[in-house]
C-alpha cells in the first residue's frame, strides 16, 4: 500500500503545536506571577485599571443597547402607545381633525389602518342642586344655558357661561378623555 505523507505530516505537527503553545503559556504564567510579587502595587493598580476599563465599557455598551426601549417607554409612559399623533395644522381655524374625512383618505379597511379617534380636554360643571330656582331659571332647558332666562340673550353677560354663573354659583372643572372603545381594542 502507499502511504499519504500530508496527513502524515498533519497529524505529527499538531501535538507538538499544542505542547509549543502549553509550554509558552505555562513560562508567560511563571514570569506574570514573579513580577506580580515583586511589584505588587503596580499589579493591582494595572488590574484595577483594567477591570474598571472593562466595566465601564460593558455598562456603556448596555445602555446603548437598551437606550431605544428605554426613551420610548418613557415615551409610551407620557403620551400613551402611540406611533403617530395627527393634529391640525396651524393654517386652519380649528383645533380638531374630522375623523370621518382622515379614515377616507387613510381608507378604513387597510389591514395596517389601526387608529382610532381621541379627545381630550376640561370642562365646567354646575350641579343642578346649587341652581336658584326661585328666580325662574331652569338648567334642564337648554335655552337657559345659552340666551339667558329672558330668551334674548343679555341677561347673563357676553359668555354662554355667565348665565350658569350667576345662578348657580360657582363650577368645578373636571379633565374628560373620548375613545372610541371598538377601535381602542381592534388597535391592542
Amino acid at each position: 500500500g502507499t502511504v499519504n505523507l500530508d496527513a502524515w505530516e498533519h497529524r505529527s505537527a499538531a501535538p507538538t503545536a499544542r505542547k509549543a503553545l502549553a509550554s509558552h503559556m505555562r513560562l508567560n504564567a511563571k514570569f506574570s506571577r514573579r513580577e506580580a510579587v515583586r511589584n505588587t502595587c503596580n499589579f493591582c493598580l494595572g488590574f484595577v485599571s483594567c477591570l474598571l476599563a472593562v466595566t465601564l465599557v460593558a455598562t456603556a455598551h448596555t445602555t446603548y443597547r437598551f437606550a431605544p426601549i428605554f426613551f420610548l417607554s418613557i415615551a409610551e409612559y407620557t403620551a400613551g402607545e402611540q406611533d403617530v399623533e395627527v393634529t391640525a395644522g396651524t393654517w386652519t381655524s380649528s383645533h380638531h381633525l374630522n375623523y370621518t374625512q382622515v379614515m377616507q383618505t387613510l381608507g378604513s379597511e387597510h389591514e395596517f389602518n389601526y387608529s382610532a379617534p381621541r379627545h381630550g380636554g376640561e370642562l365646567l360643571l354646575w350641579a343642578n342642586e346649587g341652581c336658584n330656582a326661585s328666580a325662574g331659571f331652569n338648567p334642564a332647558m337648554q335655552q337657559h344655558l345659552y340666551r339667558g332666562p329672558d330668551g334674548d340673550g343679555q341677561g347673563c353677560g357676553t359668555r354662554p357661561e355667565g348665565c350658569l354663573e350667576k345662578y348657580c354659583g360657582e363650577a368645578t372643572t373636571a379633565v374628560y378623555f373620548a375613545i372610541d372603545a371598538e377601535k381602542e381594542y381592534r388597535m391592542g
